[in-house]
């Protein structure tokens, strides 16, 4: 879906999908890295395929 959506030539893209609460890291690090950290690394990548 994101590489569709880099191909229709966005100008702006904004992360909303972190997780934020810093309670939820301690009881779940695991979940905390793969929203936030990985869920990132996902959006750039897509992102540096379509960059000109």
């Amino acid at each position: 879906m994101v590489d569709k959506l880099f191909a229709e030539g966005l100008d702006y893209v904004i992360n909303f999908a972190a997780e934020s609460h810093v309670d939820r890291s301690i009881s779940g690090p695991e979940i905390f890295v793969q929203t936030n950290i990985l869920g990132m690394q996902n959006l750039l990548e897509a992102a540096r395929k379509y960059w000109p």
